[in-house]
């Protein structure tokens, strides 16, 4: 393999056996990272899910386990583990000139393998310092990596102030995947004024999701006598709870619970307006892969979610002023939230908060009664997409990154 900037190997350390936005952001990049045997490189996990089989990269990037061998199960850092990995990681597409750990951490057998072999690690955070607990696996690897990058501004600011993260960060926000987005910009699709409004929710059926606000909201809509449909895609734990909600709310006829979709720019194409209420969000692709496709987004002002729009220009930005002891009056399972999220207005970590139901469907009202700014915000929202997230300067400045801490490439 061509040891030349562009044909950097890597090793990609991720796991494929669920489905969430790591995993199709790692796709998306290593497809444009990786798009060639001549440009190979390798991804360690130890399941795919059949989500990804059709979302395969070209032949580039060859997938490895990394803690199985045939149909056992080996002990992480255990000396055969360790044998089998150096093997795999300097198989026939030679040593990787960096290993990118997307959003997770080895075990420190790994990390000293990798070390020994003279690999440098780069750790992408994109949500594990919410979720990571003192002595955890986070708190073990930070002094192991030569590169930290982070996918938000949020999420650097909680690698400080959570956990004392002193060395240069990198900020690299997430680019927005072609495979969700429409080929171009493009205008807000006009709504007819008969038609009820078609509200999209997208992720996993999580409680830091806030679904259930949302699912309150559209109750106050009703009641209000606004005319709208929801569709939400994801599933997850949360969903039969979720479902049962709607009909005890009775709304259950409005809300068509989809599933997990693999084709998410169908979605996106048949929706109005796009609500990602969560209590927790280190970036929020959902917000920015709906804006592509001329949809304005309302969101919660927690986290990264703010870096996603231009409030009051491609989207509106909501205080999440509901507090944790209001939570579970909505059915929120309060006992599974972070223990903490950051709040870009005070810079500072606090106890999770959501957006009040009433102050979600007043915004969302705002939205059906007003057509003129709905699409005004949707088209503003497919340039800005565009013009700051194009996937094609994200994987230029990973490059760049990377070949930093490579052996003999800088």
């Amino acid at each position: 393999m061509s040891s030349s900037p562009e044909s950097l190997p890597i090793a990609h350390f991720v796991n494929l056996g669920q489905v969430g936005g790591i995993e199709s952001m790692m796709l998306s990049v290593a497809r444009r990272l990786h798009p060639d045997r001549e440009r190979a490189g390798i991804v360690l996990t130890d399941h795919r899910h059949p989500q990804w089989l059709e979302q395969w990269p070209a032949e580039g990037l060859t997938r490895r386990p990394q803690k199985r061998w045939g149909p056992l199960r080996l002990q992480e850092g255990s000396r055969l583990h360790t044998w089998l990995l150096r093997g795999r990681l300097l198989g026939r597409c030679g040593r990787p000139g960096a290993a990118l750990l997307w959003g997770l951490w080895p075990n420190q057998g790994v990390l000293r393998a990798l070390r020994a072999e003279g690999i440098p690690i780069c750790y992408m955070e994109h949500g594990s310092a919410w979720r990571g607990r003192p002595g955890g696996s986070l708190a073990r690897g930070l002094p192991w990596a030569d590169r930290v990058i982070a996918n938000s501004s949020a999420a650097e600011r909680v690698l400080r102030l959570g956990w004392g993260l002193e060395r240069p960060a990198s900020v690299l926000l997430n680019p927005l995947r072609p495979e969700a987005a429409p080929p171009e910009p493009r205008a807000a699709a006009p709504r007819r004024p008969d038609a009820p409004l078609r509200l999209g929710l997208v992720g996993r059926c999580e409680p830091f999701k806030g679904l259930e606000l949302a699912l309150h909201a559209v109750r106050c809509l009703r009641d209000q006598g606004v005319r709208l449909t929801v569709a939400l895609a994801g599933d997850g734990p949360e969903r039969p709870r979720l479902e049962a909600l709607a009909a005890e709310l009775g709304i259950g006829e409005a809300v068509d619970f989809r599933g997990n979709v693999a084709d998410m720019a169908a979605i996106y194409r048949e929706l109005d307006l796009l609500v990602c209420p969560s209590l927790r969000e280190p970036f929020g692709l959902v917000s920015l892969e709906a804006q592509s496709w001329g949809v304005p987004v309302i969101v919660a002002g927690v986290d990264g979610l703010p870096e996603t729009v231009q409030d009051g220009t491609t989207g509106t930005v909501l205080p999440p002023e509901l507090p944790p002891s209001a939570l579970a009056e909505y059915g929120v399972a309060t006992g599974r939230l972070p223990r903490w999220v950051y709040d870009p207005r005070s810079d500072a970590l606090v106890a999770p908060h959501g957006v009040a139901p009433a102050t979600l469907a007043a915004a969302i009202r705002g939205y059906a009664e007003d057509e003129p700014r709905r699409q005004a915000h949707g088209t503003a929202a497919s340039q800005w997409a565009f013009e700051h997230f194009h996937i094609d300067g994200y994987v230029a400045r990973l490059s760049a990154l990377l070949r930093s801490i490579a052996p003999g490439t800088h």
